[in-house]
């Protein structure tokens, strides 16, 4: 008798358990289909601009002089015309950071398409970086190839300057604390160094 309770217990435990597992692989492999929208096309040609970025609730396109946001579901809410010879992004919570490379400006555009603020920094453009408070970190090099990082707040005002002494920026990254970390290398007497520095 105590064989058969044994017997019932094991096959209903093993029963639940596939039941369990067959269910988290489900989870982990996903129930839902996931449908793909076509939002945009960009016909390529090597003389025009194009450039696509994820934005936290949509994708921003930039495409023969203009820049367009679309939502989730695709629906196009915006559309601004600017002339970018080299586009460089980044983007916060609710804001697009779009800069040219060459020329040192940077527009801070909304989820609504209302431009924040324009800065121009007297600087190439390296690399942006923000969080989500909407604080930017922008890697810049002048004509002397001095590197730094500028830090501008969410209303387009510079904030500070790090400047490295020696050395080259590798990355870099904007806390939610607005607290800057920067990996930095530098080479000297042929040895290679690497640094990480917050600010």
């Amino acid at each position: 008798m105590r064989f058969w309770i044994f017997l019932f217990l094991f096959i209903g435990i093993l029963g639940w358990g596939v039941i369990q597992i067959t269910d988290m692989v489900r989870g982990i492999f996903g129930k839902e289909k996931v449908v793909f929208h076509k939002i945009h096309t960009v016909s390529y040609q090597e003389e025009e601009k194009s450039f696509a970025h994820p934005f936290q609730t949509g994708i921003a396109v930039y495409d023969q002089e203009k820049i367009y946001f679309y939502d989730e579901k695709g629906q196009k809410r915006w559309m601004i015309s600017k002339k970018i010879d080299s586009l460089i992004a980044a983007c916060a919570k609710d804001i697009f950071f779009c800069g040219d490379k060459n020329t040192g400006e940077i527009t801070a555009i909304d989820r609504s398409g209302k431009t924040l603020w324009s800065a121009k920094l007297d600087a190439f453009l390296v690399k942006l970086k923000s969080n989500e408070g909407g604080y930017l970190a922008v890697h810049v090099q002048n004509q002397q190839n001095e590197e730094k990082i500028i830090v501008l707040n969410p209303k387009g005002k510079i904030t500070g300057e790090i400047s490295l002494t020696e050395g080259s920026i590798l990355d870099f990254a904007v806390s939610e604390d607005d607290i800057i970390g920067i990996s930095a290398v530098s080479i000297a007497n042929n040895e290679l160094s690497s640094y990480i520095l917050f600010y």
